[in-house]
């Protein structure tokens, strides 16, 4: 692991302006009024949504300092942008992505999605709302021309081939922060950019564009409208993303609701089965004052461990596998209501924990109702990871067994009930 590695004041700045961006977006919002928000009402449709080997590529980081100190096999880039990259148009600036792609090599990732954004301004046309735009003039526009965006994907996958893995079309095109453009200009964007990695570079991946649940009016006013585009184009991409932020006083039962949002549009608008659902972008919203690391509000200790574990279990039982948790840093930021910055905090050890319990395990699925069991074979060896999504609950166990929780501790020898609490403890 090669901690201490620099990144520059600019790169700093984008990464900041995009955190405060994600946010920060107008809009309605999902909000909780309760500690903990209700369990959604989930059909039968979910009850299946296993079947898939848990790989290391299952548990996606960002980072842009240093190595994670998380047992995670996928990497995360938004940054630099077009604009950093192509400043005059057929003028390329690779050092900085280069860097990125470097460091991920040497931490021993082989699993990178880089996300386009930004574009240059010489490239952009005018926006409804250039005092929203975060990253520059015309930063949030769609190209004026799609020969400009042909020509400069074919230059990153030509020189990234075989080492990004995976193509985002753009980040959270539902915020005006980072787009301002027509659905139907991104679905053609999309479009070209498959067409791109299918040409040069047909073993990555192409993403849609990442489109944010928690700005709900946002969200129902573009999405429909993006996929239908990707649908009149024989739907080019092989997974669609949504970023999953809930606040941090509903919890993973809130991330629920939006996943689920986010499921019902995509099977109304007959999303494929062959596109993957991923989520590129989660953490939990500490909603604005107070929200700073030098005063209140952050979700740490049990709280902490338990919502980075139900957050990955959560997506798997949904249909959602690939998931990037949102941030690992090199000290506290004011914007991640969970912090990852060091190894001995709650909730990386959970997420430590949770990764070495079930990969290279089969994921069964999970039942349905307010008891939540998880099942999972490795190795030959059947286990479980039972929650409850709301209070306590008991659960039978049968003969003798271990029980381990996700927080750590020491595990137990249990038979016949047991009792089940919202923290998730592995029976095997």
């Amino acid at each position: 692991m090669k901690l201490g590695m620099g990144m520059n004041r600019a790169g700093r700045f984008l990464v900041s302006a995009a955190l405060a961006g994600g946010l920060l977006a107008g809009g309605a919002v999902f909000t909780a009024t309760a500690a903990e928000a209700a369990p959604p009402v989930v059909s039968a449709k979910y009850k299946s949504n296993g079947g898939f080997k848990v790989r290391p590529k299952n548990f996606g980081q960002h980072s842009y300092e240093v190595a994670p100190g998380t047992h995670s096999g996928a990497l995360r880039f938004f940054a630099p942008m077009w604009r950093d990259m192509e400043p005059t148009r057929g003028s390329y600036n690779w050092t900085q992505l280069d860097t990125y792609v470097t460091w991920a090599e040497a931490w021993g990732y082989n699993d990178v999605l880089f996300t386009f954004r930004g574009t240059p301004q010489w490239a952009a046309g005018p926006v409804p709302y250039p005092t929203k735009e975060v990253s520059g003039v015309g930063s949030t526009s769609a190209p004026t021309s799609m020969k400009y965006w042909k020509q400069f994907v074919k230059a990153v996958v030509t020189r990234y081939k075989g080492r990004i893995t995976q193509y985002q079309a753009w980040n959270e095109v539902t915020s005006p922060q980072f787009y301002q453009g027509s659905a139907g200009k991104m679905a053609k964007m999309t479009q070209i950019l498959y067409k791109m990695v299918q040409k040069y570079d047909r073993k990555a991946v192409v993403v849609g564009a990442s489109v944010q649940t928690h700005v709900v009016d946002a969200f129902r006013s573009f999405t429909p409208k993006y996929l239908s585009g990707l649908r009149k184009k024989g739907w080019p991409v092989e997974a669609l993303a949504g970023h999953f932020y809930p606040a941090g006083s509903g919890g993973p039962n809130q991330r629920l609701r939006q996943i689920d949002m986010f499921n019902s549009t995509l099977n109304r608008a007959g999303v494929p089965k062959r596109v993957n659902r991923m989520d590129t972008e989660v953490n939990y919203s500490l909603g604005g004052a107070g929200a700073t690391c030098s005063g209140n509000g952050r979700i740490g200790g049990n709280k902490a461990a338990m919502y980075v574990a139900r957050t990955y279990l959560d997506g798997w039982r949904r249909g959602i596998r690939q998931q990037y948790w949102y941030l690992w840093t090199t000290e506290c930021k004011d914007f991640p209501g969970i912090q990852m910055y060091a190894t001995h905090q709650p909730g990386v050890k959970s997420y430590n924990r949770l990764a070495k319990w079930t990969t290279k395990a089969k994921f069964k699925g999970c039942s349905t109702g307010n008891l939540v069991k998880c099942k999972f074979v490795k190795k030959g060896s059947k286990f479980q990871i039972m929650f409850t999504e709301q209070g306590k609950s008991d659960a039978s166990v049968g003969g003798k067994k271990q029980m381990c929780s996700v927080k750590g501790g020491r595990c137990k020898t249990v038979s016949g009930k047991v009792r089940v609490t919202k923290m998730p403890v592995r029976i095997s």
